[in-house]
């Protein structure tokens, strides 16, 4: 098969598309690794690009090493990337599949800054209702105290009615004493 058109267009295709998403084949030459597809970041590098597997985390130079798996790692880049290392059965290749991180994190992190936001707000509603139940029941005991204090007001001036009609009435009947006695002591 022709490579350009069967292999590598399939092998830049997987895993996923993305912006930075790549899969490599890789097998050792020596010290280095060298690559059989074409990098999505460089180009003409099937069979001409030679990784250093002394670079130890280079995602790569960890499959040449025997690491299979999911892995952190730094590509030939210098990006940090979250890699998928696989040995191809019966052959001396390894399939590394990366993605840069922040790629890989951006949707968790505009998802976490979300989730963030919303328990902030319903934090401060919360707070908000609180204050707000707080200042309705202050409210209402205010205004039952204002109540009372109408209600002792009221109770107050009717008993400084009651007491100053009687204290009028007995100032009368004091007047007509006097007036009495005046006319008694002239007699």
């Amino acid at each position: 098969i022709d490579p350009n058109r069967e292999l590598y267009p399939l092998i830049q295709a997987w895993p996923t598309p993305s912006q930075s998403a790549e899969s490599l084949l890789v097998r050792a030459e020596g010290e280095t690794g060298i690559l059989l597809n074409e990098a999505r970041h460089r180009k003409n590098t099937a069979l001409a690009f030679r990784l250093s597997l002394s670079e130890a985390e280079l995602p790569a130079a960890k499959a040449l090493s025997g690491q299979e798996g999911a892995v952190e790692g730094v590509d030939y880049r210098g990006i940090p990337v979250p890699a998928a290392l696989r040995r191809l059965p019966d052959s001396p290749w390894f399939l590394v599949s990366k993605v840069d991180r922040e790629e890989t994190y951006s949707p968790l992190w505009k998802q976490s800054m979300l989730i963030g936001m919303v328990a902030g707000l319903l934090i401060i509603g919360a707070g908000l209702t609180a204050v707000l139940l707080w200042r309705g029941q202050r409210l209402r005991e205010s205004e039952r105290i204002e109540g009372i204090l109408k209600e002792a007001n009221k109770e107050l001036e009717r008993r400084v009615a009651e007491r100053s009609a009687e204290l009028q009435s007995r100032n009368e009947a004091l007047r007509e004493s006097e007036t009495r006695l005046r006319h008694l002591s002239s007699q």
